[in-house]
């Protein structure tokens, strides 16, 4: 009796009737029809009986049908990103969920036109940002680019960075004369593999036998010892003539190569910046289009989002 009245009641709405419309952009029911069919039938239940979501998803749909609405507008149609969308539907088999569109009081042609119809402005929506793509690259986004690039060039900056090893000696156990002599005999013989022999012998550091002191490249943020100030203020190439004294250890410090800091110049970053930017443009003018209808009030046909809201609550019925 229960699934008579629904059906019946369904039998009031037509599939066209709009849920709600922005200009003359607007929301069918057919296509929320098409939405519900086209999920997992295990997330169904979940979406319909979240209210908030279903209008979210709404406002989904009025923005793919705007982008449609300035397609067929502009005449886009027939270029060849979209030339395809039909063919490819066209070769869904006819194999809808007999239930599902019975319980909603739809024939069997109606539901299948509906969800066809959905995937294509759907697809078409997808494809628009490859139009753009296409548009933009064609037409050049150097200048935009450049002066982004202008504007952020200190990101792109390549920081110094400074080849450095490292003698750690305990000072608990080493009396700071015995490192005094140290320090004096390497600005003496002051020569990197030199420095790799001494370290082998006096540092303790855990890894020495592995690199003999030597460390690696450091830019000045990742050298994380408290006396990165002045090692990289240091201004020479060699033995830095200075003792630092941290944590209960000494440490001798020898700078082996300064790789100054690097401005790029606009084409050694131009790829990136493309990377990085594209996307945000073409979102920007996708957003573009569907902002041009913002100058209409957002209709929403009350009594029929109503109906909507309760419309698949059947498809759970016995």
């Amino acid at each position: 009796m229960i699934f008579i009245y629904l059906a019946l009641s369904f039998l009031l709405y037509d599939t066209s009737d709009k849920i709600l419309e922005q200009g003359d952009s607007f929301v069918p029911i057919s296509d929320m029809d098409a939405y519900v069919y086209l999920l997992p039938p295990e997330k169904r239940y979940g979406f319909i009986t979240d209210k908030n979501q279903m209008e979210k998803n709404l406002i989904t749909m009025l923005n793919i049908n705007i982008v449609n609405d300035f397609i067929t507008e502009n005449d886009l149609e027939n270029h060849v990103i979209f030339s395809n969308i039909e063919e490819v539907v066209n070769d869904m088999t006819n194999d809808l969920d007999e239930e599902f569109y019975q319980k909603l009081g739809l024939d069997e042609k109606t539901a299948y036109q509906n969800v066809k119809n959905f995937i294509v402005k759907k697809e078409k929506f997808i494809r628009m940002s490859e139009l753009l793509k296409d548009q933009l690259l064609h037409d050049g986004i150097d200048t935009y680019l450049n002066e982004y690039f202008i504007l952020h060039k200190a990101e792109y900056i390549k920081p110094e960075k400074r080849d450095i090893s490292l003698i750690k000696i305990n000072s608990e156990q080493n009396d700071a004369s015995l490192v005094k002599n140290i320090l004096n005999d390497l600005l003496m013989h002051d020569d990197k593999s030199y420095f790799s022999e001494v370290a082998l012998k006096f540092s303790n550091d855990e890894s020495v036998q592995l690199n003999q002191g030597h460390l690696k490249e450091f830019q000045k943020g990742g050298f994380s010892y408290p006396f990165a100030e002045p090692v990289f203020a240091y201004e020479s190439i060699g033995v830095i003539p200075k003792i630092f004294k941290y944590d209960g250890n000494y440490y001798i410090v020898r700078i082996n190569n300064i790789i100054n800091q690097v401005a790029p110049e606009f084409a050694d970053v131009k790829e990136k910046l493309t990377e990085k930017l594209l996307p945000e443009i073409i979102q920007e003018r996708v957003q573009r289009v569907i902002d041009s209808k913002a100058k209409f009030k957002l209709e929403v046909n009350h009594e029929v989002a109503t109906h909507v809201f309760e419309r698949y609550q059947v498809l759970f019925e016995d």
